[in-house]
């Protein structure tokens, strides 16, 4: 693996040894099939700083069911440009996503995430963080997010970032951690979509806005239940 001819760099943490039968890394097309004979519940950081990774075709048929940390799985993966294989993935098990697509720059299918289920995640910190090719978040209209109790820098410095009306319906109740979740978003003026947010139990809110630069208005927001 470490002399394929696309040098691609494969870093695998949190999978044993026993549960992968087969790793086949094709040079030509840069996929990477896996075979896996046991059950996976943990693929923390399986491609994290793969900075070469553009396809991941070979992962549509992984079984995802029992899987619960997705944390950081495709972190650092810059050429990462499409993950529409992953549209189908059982991900109703997950608990921790943080991270997943963190700094996936040149990534921009996100629409496909819609389908999945994501009602038993509780970490979505930095999960799309530094990804430029961000604008809206559509796609996230249909997640349920009524169990996530940390959403830091879920879109850190996604810097083209405009229209969040996506987020308008989430049930943010149970957070407690929003730290710079738009923070160093530069395009972002309207957020009247969050004003009806339950942030009542949120114990950090620091930096959620921080330099977003064409925010104008903040009218809505004196329905936010703050903690003194």
């Amino acid at each position: 693996m470490e002399n394929n001819k696309n040098n691609i760099e494969l870093k695998i943490n949190g999978i044993k040894s026993e549960l992968v039968e087969e790793i086949n890394n094709s040079g030509r097309d840069n996929k990477i099939v896996m075979i896996i004979k046991k059950k996976l519940t943990n693929i923390e950081s399986m491609f994290e700083g793969c900075k070469t990774l553009s396809k991941v075709s070979g992962l549509s048929n992984l079984c995802t069911k029992e899987i619960k940390d997705f944390s950081n799985m495709f972190s650092y993966c810059w050429r990462l440009s499409s993950i529409k294989e992953l549209a189908n993935w059982d991900v109703s098990n997950g608990t921790n996503f943080s991270g997943m697509f963190r700094k996936c720059w040149d990534l921009s299918d996100f629409y496909i995430l819609k389908k999945w289920d994501v009602s038993n995640g509780e970490n979505f910190s930095e999960m799309f963080e530094l990804n430029e090719k961000l604008e809206n978040l559509n796609f996230l209209e249909s997640w349920n997010v009524s169990n996530g109790k940390n959403f830091s820098g879920i879109f850190f410095y996604c810097r083209f970032l405009r229209d969040i009306k996506g987020l308008k319906n989430w049930d943010v109740g149970k957070g407690i951690n929003f730290r710079n979740m738009f923070h160093d978003c530069d395009y972002l003026s309207d957020i009247e979509a969050l004003s009806y947010w339950n942030v009542s139990n949120s114990e950090d809110l620091s930096g959620m806005f921080g330099r977003c630069e064409e925010i104008i208005s903040i009218e809505g927001f004196e329905n936010w239940d703050i903690k003194l």
